[in-house]
């Protein structure tokens, strides 16, 4: 619930392009946890495709944008981030959950 929380309270400070982008780095974000924390493998162009994708939505955010109305601040941004890095852990905590009692018990 805090993270929805989190996500809310971004929200409110940031524009919606840029919590989009950042909502999108979540599969990204579950993929390298897994990686490193869980020792699932990836291959080469697997973890190229990771980095692009991650690269992209950097270059879209930090664009210099001279469009009027609400404009998108770092605070906004952390807080939407710190939302979905919680939406990983979560995930990556309750796998082991999951393949232990399954989903349809």
């Amino acid at each position: 619930m805090g993270q929805f929380l989190l996500q809310y309270k971004g929200l409110e400070a940031t524009t919606v392009s840029h919590a989009s982008l950042i909502v999108g780095t979540l599969p990204v974000l579950l993929a390298l946890a897994s990686a490193v924390s869980l020792k699932e493998k990836l291959n080469a162009s697997e973890y190229g495709l990771i980095v692009l994708s991650a690269a992209g939505a950097v270059f879209i955010a930090t664009a210099k944008k001279t469009v009027a109305g609400p404009q998108p601040t770092m605070r906004g941004d952390l807080l939407v981030f710190l939302s979905m890095f919680a939406a990983m852990l979560m995930i990556l905590l309750n796998k082991r959950l999951m393949e232990e009692y399954g989903a349809c018990r």
